[in-house]
C-alpha cells in the first residue's frame, strides 16, 4: 500500500550532534549561485534546485588521499590514517543521555573507508523519518558548485523503516592535497520519492520512438508550447515559469494527490 504524507511533516530529521547547519529546505537560487536570469526565468532549473532538503557535514573536516590510504583530520592540522573507520565524536554519550532505558547506546562511525579506492562513507549527523511508502534520494546538491576534490555517490534510502544514522559516500578525485568538508556548505540534497516510482515495473514502462509516434495531443502541445511562442519574437520572458507557477498554485497541496495502490 502506498501512503501519501497527508498529515504531519513530509520528513523529519533528528540530529545526534550539535550541527553548525541543521537540515533545511533547498533554495530555488541554489544558495545564490545561479545566474540572475536563470533564477528569475528558468522554472525548470529553480524547481530542481528547490526539490528537497540540504544536509550538511556534521562538522568541519579534512580528507587526504595519497592514492592508497585515506587520512582524516578534524582541525586541518593533525591527520590520522583511516584504516577502517573512526568513531563519531561524542555520539555514544549523547545516545546514553537521550535514549530510553533498555536501548543500548551504540554509536556510529564518522568516516568509514570503503573497499573501493578513494571512497569514504561520511555520516551526516542525523536520523531521518518519512511516511510509509516514501524514501529519500540522497544526491549531490542540485546545481550547486562543489568545492572540488570529491564526487557524491547517490543512493536511495527507505527512511520509512530505516531509523539509523544517514550517511553518504564520497569518491575522492584528488590525491596528495586535502579535501575540506565545510560544515556550513550543503553536502547532500535529500529528495523525497515514493517507493512505487522506482520499482522495475514503472522503470520498464518506457517506449522509445520517432515523430511517427506523436499523437494529436502531442502535436497540439508542440504547437502551443513551442511553435506559437516562437512566432512572437517580442514575447515576454519566462512564460513557462509563469504558467508552471500558476498550475502549481491552482493544483492544491501535493500531499493530497492520489497515487497508485499496489
Amino acid at each position: 500500500m502506498f501512503v501519501t504524507p497527508s498529515s504531519g511533516p513530509a520528513a523529519r530529521f533528528m540530529s545526534y550532534t550539535d550541527l553548525a547547519m541543521p537540515p533545511r529546505p533547498a533554495r530555488r537560487d541554489a544558495g545564490g549561485s545561479l545566474p540572475i536570469r536563470a533564477a528569475r526565468y528558468c522554472e525548470a532549473v529553480t524547481s530542481a534546485c528547490a526539490f528537497g532538503w540540504w544536509l550538511y557535514a556534521p562538522m568541519d573536516a579534512w580528507l587526504l588521499w595519497d592514492g592508497n590510504t585515506i587520512f582524516y583530520s578534524l582541525d586541518g592540522e593533525e591527520y590520522a590514517p583511516l584504516d577502517d573507520s573512526c568513531a563519531f565524536p561524542g555520539m555514544c554519550a549523547t545516545l546514553e543521555a537521550k535514549a530510553p532505558v533498555g536501548i543500548e547506546p551504540v554509536g556510529s562511525a564518522l568516516f568509514t573507508a570503503m573497499q573501493e579506492p578513494g571512497v569514504v562513507q561520511v555520516s551526516l549527523g542525523v536520523i531521518a523519518a518519512t511516511a510509509p511508502g516514501w524514501s529519500l534520494l540522497l544526491r549531490r546538491p542540485v546545481n550547486l558548485p562543489l568545492f572540488g576534490g570529491y564526487d557524491v555517490l547517490e543512493g536511495i534510502v527507505e527512511t520509512d523503516t530505516w531509523r539509523a544514522p544517514l550517511f553518504t559516500n564520497l569518491r575522492l578525485t584528488r590525491t596528495h592535497a586535502p579535501v575540506r568538508l565545510h560544515a556550513r556548505a550543503p553536502l547532500v540534497q535529500a529528495q523525497p520519492v515514493p517507493q512505487w516510482l522506482y520499482q522495475p515495473a514503472v522503470m520498464d514502462d518506457m517506449r522509445a520512438g520517432t515523430l511517427a509516434d506523436m499523437t494529436e495531443a502531442d502535436w497540439a502541445e508542440w504547437q502551443a508550447r513551442f511553435v506559437e511562442p516562437s512566432s512572437r519574437p517580442l514575447r515576454a520572458k519566462g512564460e513557462y515559469a509563469v504558467a508552471s507557477r500558476k498550475r502549481q498554485r491552482s493544483g492544491g497541496c501535493p500531499k493530497g494527490h492520489t497515487a497508485p495502490v499496489t
